[in-house]
């Protein structure tokens, strides 16, 4: 299955990657969507954390648009291999580094900050209850964060998880995107 890079640099690249009934690359539609979404011009020198990653598609966009460096988190060897053997074929090895990994297990060990975060989990996967309190409580997230987060009709993530808030969510086709920001205490 081929996947094509919509911006920047890489725009018209295709990744590789094998058919598989648990791997959905995000839809193109949906790519641009959530680049619109977060701003064209925010990706230049961000760090991103890409969860459930797959083929790695929404952290390579970032870095196609200017992001400086990429953290992929992808429990399936498989998968981290292509999106390794994807970071080598586009020059990019020096700009992100890929975990296999458990994503509710790394997320609790991260010293990093990152100016973005996208989860693209299986959409029958029921998994926001666990991840999202994670993420809201996660010291890699501060209220200039933007936290992507790709899901179905099913299993759709809360608005709120603590200081974590959606601030907005569309719908393309069967895919739905909602996006969450640290809300501002007083105090």
């Amino acid at each position: 299955m081929k996947t094509r890079i919509t911006g920047g640099q890489l725009k018209g690249m295709a990744l590789n990657s094998s058919k598989s009934d648990t791997l959905r690359p995000t839809l193109q539609m949906v790519r641009l969507a959530i680049c619109s979404m977060f701003g064209n011009n925010k990706f230049n020198d961000i760090h991103v954390l890409d969860l459930y990653s797959g083929t790695g598609v929404l952290g390579l966009e970032a870095l196609s648009r200017g992001a400086r460096w990429v953290d992929f988190v992808e429990k399936n060897r498989n998968r981290c291999r292509n999106i390794t053997s994807a970071l080598s074929k586009f020059g990019l090895e020096d700009k992100g580094k890929v975990y296999c990994a458990d994503v509710e297990k790394f997320i609790t060990r991260l010293n990093s900050k990152y100016s973005l975060i996208t989860m693209d989990p299986p959409y029958a996967d029921d998994c926001w209850g666990k991840i999202m309190p994670l993420v809201a409580s996660g010291g890699f997230i501060d209220e200039h964060s933007v936290v992507v987060a790709e899901h179905g009709r099913e299993n759709k993530p809360d608005s709120k998880y603590e200081r974590l808030m959606r601030t907005s969510a569309k719908q393309y086709g069967d895919s739905y995107i909602s996006i969450y920001s640290m809300g501002v205490t007083n105090g």
